[in-house]
């Protein structure tokens, strides 16, 4: 067997990782076929690591620690400390990767003691404080981020190896994207074009996607849509080698902004169903178990091997002195009765108290159960009531005062009384709005006519009385949605609109509806001052929409910050 060739082609799948991520794997599964129990150790671990990176950038990270357990029993055979180091690097990673930030942060700080207390060189700490960097930025403390990011970058100053290069993409991309969350925007273009520079060295398409796509996005808040475009296609066009699910999402969700911003609809619409699909078809990861319990076969083996050694050291003591070995064999049966007389005890009460707890998590859930059912009661009760108030307010305009005006109309037009056309048309506008306003409040409208012509009807009125813009795009096929939605969606309609008029300081709004005819969407967006959603205190108005939107089992997204105003899309199963 030809171990160097195999060695070969391992480092090829290894190189593939970054571009493509499917024919390393496809590579580095052969090549473990040719594994025995006679290969040399350097084949074996280099196996180990290219399976360990395709696992993680896949994200099975259960597979992930698999290969790094096996990766690390071989260096620390070997004696290896920079694969030592390496190792307890992943674990942290992939610690970070599941939200476990703690135990990410010990690992990581411990692979920085080892290294510092090591003779590997000093670019071998530049990636642990990296890590440490992207864990604090998950934590929104960013300047401790901020400081570990550069010492990272301490550590590479002056070194022109791969390594060094490809740790300068990683840590400039981070920095970049960084820096546009404290909206240092200028900060954050040179990191970025910087990550681009060493990303094409390193020729790592994923971190190309990444430093493109996040350029694509700052130029896009800053209104400057041709480099915004430029960088956005590059990215598109590099994030499909990626097998990273965030980095692709991140792309299709700029591309949506992008197109919704030129006012693209149609092309805008491909792109959130696009988005929409990349969503669903992943499930939310959920390895944490699976990392404590391979993190437990760790120890416990760890503790397997230090047991041997005991073992090991007892027997050559017997061998000089079998008396003493006695003595000791009757100590360590009487302490493992003791041990097992109290674990016993412990587990009695350990077991006892997961009772206990379990009744109270269940208590806990029914009670959490009960809040919701009586929440949504709460809410459905209110929104019945608002719109028994809606009807009886229109009922009254339209026949307490629409009579009335009608009759001070006929009574001003007798002979007798000398008044003028101009004054007539004053009556006949003001009757016109009461009837206006009384088919906006009443759900008449929309059952006889439907969602489409309410909403056209809305458009006249919010145009002639408020001097805003309101376009609306119909899709002329929504007979699959009942009364009750269609009643929802208006009113939904109605009451942005009422936010925007009051809190946006806009000149334009938008309504376009769309139906494939299982899926119904709703897409309101305005061009005014907009909000950051975080900030927002949430009133009356937000909770109608939501609960309105609950009740009809859809789902509700709001895209807005400050500056560029608001996008509310509302997505309903028209055969749910």
């Amino acid at each position: 067997m030809n171990w160097d060739s195999l060695f070969r082609l391992n480092q090829v799948a290894i190189a593939l990782v970054d571009n493509d991520i499917d024919s390393a794997k496809q590579i580095n599964e052969q090549l473990f076929k040719y594994l025995s129990h006679d290969s040399p150790d350097s084949l074996s671990i280099s196996l180990w690591q290219a399976k360990r990176s395709i696992s993680f950038y896949k994200g099975n990270y259960e597979d992930a620690i698999q290969s790094n357990l096996e990766y690390l029993k071989i260096a620390k055979k070997n004696g290896d400390t920079s694969k030592m180091i390496d190792a307890l690097i992943v674990y942290g990673t992939i610690n970070y990767y599941t939200n476990a930030y703690e135990s990410a942060i010990k690992q990581i700080k411990e692979s920085i003691q080892l290294t510092l207390a090591s003779s590997v060189p000093n670019r071998f700490a530049s990636s642990p404080y990296n890590t440490l960097g992207a864990i604090y930025n998950s934590m929104n403390k960013r300047d401790s981020a901020i400081y570990y990011y550069k010492k990272s970058v301490e550590f590479i100053e002056g070194d022109s190896s791969d390594e060094s290069q490809y740790m300068r993409a990683l840590i400039y991309a981070n920095l970049g994207a960084l820096y546009i969350l404290n909206e240092e925007l200028d900060l954050a273009i040179k990191y970025l074009e910087l990550g681009i520079s060493f990303n094409k060295i390193s020729n790592r398409n994923s971190g190309l996607a990444f430093c493109s796509n996040k350029l694509g996005e700052l130029y896009l808040r800053k209104g400057e849509f041709d480099k915004a475009y430029e960088h956005i296609k590059m990215a598109d066009s590099l994030a499909k080698f990626s097998a990273t699910f965030e980095l692709q999402k991140d792309n299709k969700y700029t591309l949506l902004k992008y197109y919704l911003h030129k006012e693209n609809n149609q092309v805008a619409l491909k792109h959130l169903s696009e988005f929409n699909l990349l969503i669903d078809s992943v499930i939310a990861d959920k390895t944490s178990k699976n990392i404590q319990e391979f993190q437990t076969k760790y120890e416990v083996e760890k503790k397997e091997a230090e047991l041997e050694l005991v073992n090991e050291k007892a027997t050559n003591l017997s061998l000089a002195n079998k008396t003493k070995d006695l003595y000791i064999a009757i100590i360590m049966v009487v302490s493992a009765i003791i041990a097992i007389s109290l674990l016993a005890i412990y587990y009695s009460v350990k077991n006892k108290r997961k009772l206990v707890q379990m009744d109270l998590k269940v208590k806990e859930n029914q009670l959490d159960e009960m809040m919701a059912i009586q929440e949504s009661n709460t809410y459905s009760a209110m929104l019945k009531g608002q719109e028994k108030e809606r009807e009886r307010i229109a009922q009254d305009l339209h026949d307490r005062l629409g009579g009335t005006l009608a009759a001070l109309k006929l009574s001003l037009r007798r002979p007798e009384n000398s008044v003028g056309k101009e004054d007539l048309a004053i009556v006949d506008e003001a009757v016109n709005e009461v009837r206006s306003i009384a088919h906006n409040l009443s759900s008449g409208l929309l059952q006889k006519y439907g969602l489409n012509e309410a909403l056209l009807q809305l458009k006249q009125t919010i145009e002639r009385t408020s001097g805003i813009q309101l376009k609306v795009y119909l899709h002329q096929d929504i007979a699959l949605l009942d009364q009750t939605a269609i009643l929802g969606l208006y009113r939904i309609v109605q009451e942005l609109v009422s936010n925007t008029l009051k809190h946006a300081n806009a000149s334009e709004i938008s309504v376009q509806t769309n139906s494939d005819g299982n899926t119904f969407n709703l897409i309101y967006e305005d061009n005014g001052k907009g909000f950051n959603p975080k900030e927002v205190k949430q009133g009356i108005g937000l909770e109608n929409i939501k609960a309105r939107v609950k009740k009809m089992n859809g789902s509700l997204h709001v895209d807005a910050e400050k500056g560029r105003g608001s996008i509310f899309i509302i997505e309903l199963n028209q055969k749910s």
